[in-house]
């Protein structure tokens, strides 16, 4: 359907062409690889949890009328909210700098879901919440006390692969 729609664009803009060059745009680790991937059919385009693994630009031949131009994640320069690209995996979990305060931030804007995954009581205080499940993955610093920073990207690191969600 979006192949044809495409398709369809194409001649009404580029009347004289018959291959249209498709660049597929977006933040990082949102999902261009894959959709180029199922436009396709097969597994032309590499793909990764972990974003920034495509590095440049890659020409995807679909057909003999469609090429498809898969393209790294780009981030809008003036957008500097760190918390958000944590959540949405445009920075991966290793590379963040407080971890703890986005996992208390997904907390906070999704109730229930790391609770849930991680079989912890709701009626915690976050930074409870994130000690506890520390405890529970056994993610501790000399004298038994939780790793904050670990445990805090452990979380993120589920979060950002999709492990926890609304199922």
């Amino acid at each position: 359907m979006l192949r044809e729609k495409l398709i369809i664009l194409g001649k009404q803009h580029y009347p004289e062409k018959t291959c249209y060059q498709v660049g597929v745009l977006g933040y990082p680790n949102v999902g261009k690889s894959s959709l180029i991937n199922a436009m396709n059919g097969r597994s032309s385009a590499g793909v990764s949890s972990v974003s920034g693994f495509t590095k440049g630009i890659q020409r995807i031949r679909a057909d003999n009328k469609i090429v498809f131009l898969d393209t790294p994640g780009v981030v809008p320069y003036s957008e500097k909210n760190k918390e958000k690209h944590a959540m949405i995996g445009t920075v991966d979990y290793n590379k963040i700098k407080d971890p703890d305060l986005v996992v208390l931030r997904i907390l906070e804007e999704f109730p229930g879901l790391i609770e849930k995954y991680y079989e912890i009581p709701e009626e915690l205080e976050g930074e409870e919440k994130i000690e506890l499940i520390a405890k529970k993955r056994k993610i501790l610093k000399k004298g038994n006390l939780p790793d904050i920073d670990r445990v805090s990207r452990t979380i993120l690191k589920d979060w950002q692969e999709g492990s926890i969600n609304n199922s």
